[in-house]
Parts: structure tokens; sequence; C-alpha cells
């Protein structure tokens, strides 16, 4: 029986693995594509106020702006060429564009050839690692030279077909459910601002809601960061958040560091009680999680213990209501920080504590519901 494909020993091609089928070719990227990179053109922020209309203006991670006037008609892959997301990866790094664009000089812009399908070619490009392709020393580059070198795995095209088709089917998953989160997500934001505004009441309750400032319902509490030099403060048992691990999750357990016990004698820092609010008070103003253990964080926060008197997951949620309050009342040179004397006279009003419970447990519902879809979108990638 004659078969369809005949499997060689890779090193015989390339270090894709250990088999690729015989009929399948590698070759450079610049065989596979033409790099457009000449008739990139770049406009600097202030200058594209001046110039907005309908057309995408795209960078390294998608489009940044919208402009009037394009520089591209046709169907191209762009793959970024400079910015951090080379490594860490958490956008695309290839993506298809069509149609009336713009593209400034931080995406190379690649037109396929004949030979391949400009859908798989995408797909491809997406899926490889580029650290050992990065030429950058401050910040991770890809540059033309590396790129045109780059090794494409290259199937017959009838084949390349059948692969996109697949790959498409499921990325049509993905942002069906990816647009079923951002509903999600602005239905949540509807919430908030009807329920803690008291412009909707939930069934069975009335009365006025009393004005309060942040510091009658909970005592705020900055951070500090142990001697770095001393090895007898670190590598012990007490979590100790810096701001880049908050904002992803409600709930925070583990750190990335730890401290010990004489690291927080000898410093500023503080431990927090179950069920602190980690509160970032500088550059990225806002960012937040709950403490589901006794905990410490770095001098980047203005974290919230919250009285007997309020429900702990209601003040989580309103922070994001007077989050601007807490910026405008933010100052700073070099980055804004706002102190914990400015957060306690933040003011605002707020419902009795059975009230506040139900609010929250609605909102706690739709953080349930969202994550749900986001654990569902990442099996479909």
């Amino acid at each position: 029986m004659k078969k369809d494909i005949e499997i060689i020993p890779v090193s015989n091609k390339d270090s894709f693995g250990e088999v690729i089928p015989k009929n399948w070719e590698i070759k450079t990227l610049n065989d596979a594509c033409d790099f457009l990179d000449s008739q990139r053109i770049p406009i600097k922020d202030i200058d594209r106020t001046k110039i907005p209309g309908i057309y995408p203006y795209y960078g390294a991670s998608g489009i940044i702006d919208y402009v009037n006037k394009y520089i591209f008609d046709e169907d191209l892959i762009l793959l970024a060429e400079d910015g951090a997301n080379i490594i860490n990866r958490s956008t695309p790094i290839a993506f298809l564009v069509n149609g009336k664009i713009w593209v400034n000089n931080h995406a190379h812009v690649l037109k396929a050839r004949p030979i391949i399908d400009r859908y798989y070619l995408c797909a491809y490009l997406e899926s490889l690692k580029y650290d050992k392709y990065n030429t950058g020393t401050a910040q991770p580059k890809l540059n033309r030279e590396t790129c045109e070198k780059l090794p494409v795995l290259i199937p017959p095209f009838p084949e390349q077909q059948k692969i996109a088709n697949i790959l498409n089917t499921w990325d049509k998953a993905i942002e069906k459910q990816t647009q079923l989160i951002e509903k999600l997500e602005l239905r949540k934001k509807g919430l908030i601002q009807q329920l803690f505004t008291g412009k909707k009441r939930l069934p069975g309750f009335s009365g006025e809601w009393k004005k309060v400032k942040l510091g009658d319902v909970a005592y705020i509490i900055g951070g500090g960061t142990p001697d770095t030099d001393v090895d007898n403060y670190w590598d012990g048992s007490i979590p100790w958040f810096t701001p880049t691990e908050i904002g992803e999750e409600k709930y925070v357990v583990v750190s990335k560091r730890c401290i010990t016990m004489d690291g927080v004698n000898n410093s500023s820092a503080k431990i927090l009680p179950v069920g602190a609010i980690l509160f970032t008070s500088r550059a990225s103003i806002g960012l937040k999680a709950i403490s589901l253990r006794e905990a410490t964080t770095n001098q980047g926060f203005q974290s919230l213990i919250v009285n007997k008197d309020n429900d702990t997951e209601y003040i989580y949620y309103l922070l994001d209501v007077i989050k601007n309050k807490l910026i405008r009342n933010a100052s700073g040179s070099t980055f804004l920080e706002i102190s914990s004397s400015s957060m306690k006279n933040v003011s605002f009003e707020i419902p009795e504590l059975i009230e506040q419970i139900a609010i929250a447990n609605i909102l706690s519902l739709c953080d349930n519901e969202i994550l749900l879809a986001k654990q569902k979108l990442n099996k479909f990638r």
C-alpha cells in the first residue's frame, strides 16, 4: 500500500522536532513573503490628534489609533518588530490585517507570496518562540535581517489551507468567547454604576444612604521594603506583594517573594490581616486584590482594613467607583502617588451593612461568571 506521506529524520532538514513529512519544505521568511517595511510611516502621538479618522493605525501589538489617511490597502501580515511582548507574549505577535490601514515602524509588514497561504503563515509565525532571535538590548527587538532568515516550515499549498481552516475554526470560537467576556464585563460595569450610586435599589431596601469618608470605613496602612542586602530579612514565610502582582485576580494568596519577621521588624512593612484589600497607590493607582492570608506589601500600596460595620467585598468594588476621585487627590512630579491621609478624606455615600452585602453578592456572581468564561477562553487558546 502506497503511503501518502513519508517522514524522514528532521536532522536532514532542520531542528523542528524529531520528524517532518517528506513533502514539506523549509524556506526562509524572505522566501515566503515580501517585506514592505520601507513603506511604513510613524506618526507621533501629538500629530495623530490632528488627523483623527476611520483608518486603523497599527503598532507592534495591534491598533493603537485611527487616522484620516492610509498607506496600505491589501491583505497583509504584521509581525511585531520590538517591545516586551516579543518575549512575554501577553498579546499576539503576528496578526492578519486587510483593507485600508496605516502602520508605524514597530511592526514588520509582510505580504505572503503565492506559494503560501496567508492565514497559515500568520499562524506559523505566531507559534514560534522568538527568544533566540532577539537582537535588542534595552528592549526585545526583531530586526529585519534576522526576520528574513527565520525558517518557515511549508506544507503543500492544499495542506496549508486545511491547516488554516482548522485554526480558523478555533479562532472564531476564541473571538466569540472574547466578545462574550466583553459583554459580561460591560454588564458588571453598568451594575456597579447603578448599584453604587443608589440609582437602582435592590428589592426590599430603602432609606437614605449616609455620607462618609474612606477613613470612616477602613484603616489605611502603607507598606515597606526590608533591606535587600540583609539575607535574614528574606526567603521567610510572610508573603510580600509588589504592584506588578496585583490586578489580575480578585483574591491573592501567594507572592513571588516572602520576608521574615526580622524583615518586618526592621522596615516599614506591616503585617496585614486576612481580608485586607491591597490597593496600589503610586504609578498605576487603583489596582487591587483581597488577601486570603496574612501578608505584607512594599511601599507602592495603601492597603485597607475594613472595619466591622462595613463589608470588605463591598468596599473592594466601591474602590472602582471612587478611583477617579482618588487619582485626583494624588500628587507627584516623577509619578503620581496618593497618601493615606489623602485617601482617608475621599467622601462618598454608603448604604447599611446588610445592603452592602447584598450588592457585593451580586457583583461576586458577575465575577464568577466572568472567571468561568475566561477559563473557557484559555482552553480554546
